[in-house]
């Protein structure tokens, strides 16, 4: 969704915070509704489940940090440090604490305690005024950095290149940064350097991570120096010091070339072949039937989401592919979780009975299991195969074909050489997964079946973002996980040109 809409990819760390933005919800393309922020979620804190947390054998937490000032970096890590090594929970003034550091209205622990099941309104909330003059409360609270203590030895002498050395004692390594003027002292015509003037430009280290703990300086003869001169000298021998102490950190690097691409013998020019996604078995029987595209390329398959083959009409589905020749496919939910797992291999099984040929994983844990089922399995959009090193993974573990990421430019699909390679060409991407229901949590369910759409989001454009219903694998019924779909849809279909650039030998349509 970030890279739709602010061309700022984050399924590569750069996401522009679509979440963050006002939308309106509506039940009806028609409707204007009042903007507010149904995506915005609060953050989440688990302070109060350390104790569950250790106990289930996780031995490393993660603090979200990303661009955030260091009074929250360090009041935080200061927080759970102590609630790590005392074990236990964090007291109520702790949690005050770190909603002053930083929060939208408070936190959220829904999703580790499954109540977005439930009562999911609670977990929504912005950045508002009040939070941001907590924060600014702690701020003004903030203690004196602590400074590392250096040894200054100075020589200012006339008719010599002025010389500063620092040294840092730390434990039983020692650091030093010599450094020498350019050029020689000039003799002064009058009001010569004074030591306490040397001493006063020589001992202000402002805002760096130092300051002196000893000074040796010496002075001698009638010196010439500008301020600035000497300001200079400082700041030089500061940036000497801590490349020194920063020379015994190693760089992480990391050989591209040690990577080994995934070759495969080229096949001869294939035929551009064209796989359907259906939402619903209902509208799998529809592109069976019409293959709306079938003018242009030959159907490949129509993929349907695993949990159609319950639906009734799966009974008419599977003449009518066997009548048109046409194969199918299962698609696997975007997440599954152990919850659902047993019932995802219940209906793997039952795909592979029925003769579907093949799952599409969205997940890379969903690979065993379409495997185990008996199924080939092709490598879904969300595994997000970005560059030749991923799409070859996927192709050395058994895809039957691979899917680029929809990020991707034609030409830089092009430069992806595999064969049986999948691009998405026609209908509207699928942006965002919730896993907690905004609909519900504005009041607005519809109740509506697994693949239809429920709601509209506008943005600030008026842009119109379709919501779409997806029940979960493990019958908790509403409220379903969403499916924000872009607000327009992709046309590259109706040029082949843009195909034939991209390589791609399976395109991709979705679902209107």
């Amino acid at each position: 969704m970030s890279s739709v809409i602010g061309k700022r990819s984050g399924n590569r760390g750069l996401c522009a915070q679509p979440c963050r933005l006002p939308y309106g919800i509506a039940c009806g393309v028609a409707d204007n509704p009042q903007k507010s922020y149904p995506l915005s979620l609060k953050d989440l804190s688990l302070a109060n489940h350390i104790k569950e947390i250790t106990g289930l054998g996780v031995t490393a937490l993660k603090i979200e940090g990303r661009m955030k000032p260091e009074e929250y970096v360090r009041g935080t890590t200061e927080i759970y440090k102590k609630l790590v090594t005392e074990n236990r929970n964090a007291t109520d003034d702790e949690i005050a604490r770190l909603e002053n550091l930083f929060s939208r209205s408070g936190f959220t622990d829904a999703y580790f305690t499954g109540k977005y099941l439930e009562n999911n309104k609670g977990m929504y909330g912005i950045r508002t005024d009040a939070d941001k003059e907590k924060t600014k409360k702690e701020e003004r609270k903030k203690p004196q950095k602590n400074k590392r203590k250096i040894e200054i030895f100075a020589s200012f002498c006339e008719k010599k290149p002025p010389f500063l050395k620092l040294i840092l004692r730390d434990g039983n390594k020692t650091h030093e940064a010599c450094v020498n003027g350019e050029n020689p002292l000039e003799t002064a015509q009058n009001a010569p350097l004074t030591k306490e003037e040397l001493e006063k430009s020589l001992l202000k280290f402002g805002n760096t991570v130092f300051e002196c703990e000893k000074a040796e300086i010496e002075l001698k003869g009638s010196v010439f120096a500008p301020k600035s001169e000497i300001n200079s000298l400082r700041r030089a021998a500061v940036e000497a010091l801590e490349r020194e102490i920063l020379s015994d950190v190693k760089e992480y690097s990391f050989d591209v070339s040690a990577l080994k691409i995934y070759t495969e013998k080229p096949q001869k020019e294939r035929e551009t072949t064209c796989r359907y996604f259906a939402n619903t078995a209902e509208s799998a029987l529809k592109i069976i039937k019409t293959q709306p595209f079938s003018d242009k390329y030959a159907t490949e398959s129509v993929c349907i989401p695993l949990l159609s083959l319950e639906d009734e009409k799966i009974t008419e589905i599977l003449p009518l592919s066997r009548e048109k020749s046409v194969p199918l496919g299962v698609r696997m939910p975007k997440i599954l979780f152990d919850s659902e797992t047993e019932k995802a291999e219940e209906l793997l099984a039952k795909a592979a009975k029925i003769g579907v040929k093949y799952a599409v994983c969205e997940n890379i844990g969903q690979i065993p299991l379409a495997k185990e089922a008996g199924l080939d399995f092709c490598a879904g959009q969300f595994l997000n195969v970005f560059n030749s090193y991923s799409a070859g993974f996927f192709k050395g573990v058994g895809a039957k074909s691979v899917t680029l990421s929809p990020e991707l430019l034609d030409a830089q699909m092009r430069d992806i050489k595999i064969n049986a390679k999948a691009a998405a060409v026609s209908g509207r991407l699928e942006l965002m997964t919730l896993e907690s229901c905004v609909i519900r949590a504005n009041g607005r369910c519809q109740r509506k079946k697994s693949g239809e759409i429920c709601a509209y989001l506008s943005d600030r454009k008026n842009a119109r973002f379709p919501v779409r219903a997806d029940a979960r694998l493990c019958g908790t019924g509403y409220p379903c996980r969403n499916t924000v779909l872009n607000s327009v849809s992709l046309k590259m279909i109706e040029k082949p040109e843009a195909v034939k650039k991209s390589g791609a030998d399976i395109i991709i349509a979705y679902e209107e």
